[in-house]
């Protein structure tokens, strides 16, 4: 049988042969801009990792120290590059433990590692990054119920994105860090100023910029706006037995059990008599979480040699005197040194075979109405 020519797979053909061939010029050109793209990240990411603002490589040496504020994005170089014995971990509760003070009490060299607002995994990210660098003796960790009550790993994202990247190893931070445009911006700032922008002894201390006394407990238990706040943070917390104790098996238990060569300090912070009042008043289902926390740590915390646990939430010489708070939940300075003077001495130290004292009898015991009247002296 006679065939028919094949005029479209020859048609088909001619034209992939045609469409193969590429203009020179066109290639060149291609090549040429793709080289130059390359280039300028080169030179971007090199400026970036030579200055290293946040100092994620490197000390500074370059130009005077600039530390940020961002705590999620300074504290990782911190923990990378300073030399430290002891570390303090945890939230705004513990922002105001100068390095100096603890010192005084526990000896050796101190770094805080506090962020404002911090939920348990993201505190247990920035210690993670500390135990593998510098392996410290010791561990000063604020257990505060509201980061605790929250998924075990979850992370803020109120505040932005969170770089886990710089958690990680440096090769991790390349894209993150080294090619982004914050990281530039930060660098020249670095480059252009002469001044740092605090001392490492007080970033993010915030003791000297708040008033405290009975009247601004008061004040904070009343304030409309604080009862707001409260509520939009009590969408994110969890009262669930186990949600909880998964948040501290993957956090305090995972770490305290990993590094049995570091002493961890870790305390139930002294809360003023009033969050207590006010939490189980306005929040009864979620302050349940706080009784659940104490119950759960105190039951594991047997377990692991190196964990010391502090309870000073009963210390009714510090939690009924609000003359020492500046809200219903922040304590002065002068609190911390009685935190530190305990934590040396080992003074209302928990014992686990015992439990930890219940709350309850000591909040129904506090009567006072939570006006100016309780203010002539400690409640």
């Amino acid at each position: 049988m006679r065939q028919r020519p094949r005029a479209t797979t020859i048609e088909n053909r001619g034209a992939g042969a045609l469409a193969g061939r590429r203009d020179p010029k066109s290639r060149g050109y291609l090549v040429a801009m793709a080289t130059a793209a390359l280039l300028v990240l080169l030179i971007f990411g090199s400026f970036n990792y030579a200055i290293d603002p946040l100092q994620f490589y490197r000390k500074a040496t370059l130009y005077p120290p600039r530390f940020s504020t961002e705590q999620r994005f300074q504290n990782p170089g911190l923990a990378r590059n300073y030399e430290y014995d002891t570390v303090v971990i945890g939230t705004s509760m513990t922002e105001n433990f100068y390095p100096r003070d603890v010192e005084a009490r526990l000896g050796g060299k101190t770094l805080n590692l506090s962020i404002s607002g911090a939920t348990a995994h993201e505190q247990a990210m920035i210690l993670d990054v500390a135990l593998r660098s510098r392996a410290p003796e010791s561990v000063i960790w604020g257990l505060d119920w509201f980061a605790f009550a929250t998924p075990h790993d979850a992370v803020r994202r109120d505040f932005g994105p969170f770089p886990r990247y710089l958690y990680g190893s440096g090769l991790r931070a390349i894209r993150g860090y080294l090619l982004n445009w914050d990281t530039f911006q930060l660098s020249l700032d670095a480059i252009r100023s002469r001044a740092p922008t605090a001392e490492l002894e007080s970033l993010n201390t915030w003791d000297t910029q708040r008033r405290q006394g009975c009247e601004e407990v008061v004040s904070s238990f009343h304030d409309p706006e604080v009862l707001r706040n409260n509520v939009a943070a009590m969408k994110r917390r969890v009262a669930d037995a186990d949600a909880m104790r998964t948040t501290l098996d993957e956090s305090l238990f995972r770490l305290a059990a990993r590094h049995p060569d570091t002493v961890f300090y870790a305390y139930f912070p002294p809360y003023s008599i009033a969050h207590h009042v006010y939490f189980r008043a306005h929040f009864p289902r979620e302050y349940a979480a706080l009784e659940m926390m104490r119950r759960l740590v105190s039951e594991r915390a047997g377990e692991f040699p190196n964990l010391r646990i502090f309870d000073f939430q009963t210390v009714e010489d510090w939690t009924h005197d609000f003359s020492e708070y500046v809200d219903m939940s922040h304590h002065s300075r002068t609190v911390n040194g009685y935190i530190l003077d305990a934590l040396a001495s080992g003074s209302f130290r928990a014992d686990p075979r015992e439990g930890i004292v219940d709350l309850r009898s000591q909040v129904a015991r506090f009567t006072a109405p939570m006006s100016t009247d309780v203010c002539g002296g400690p409640a």
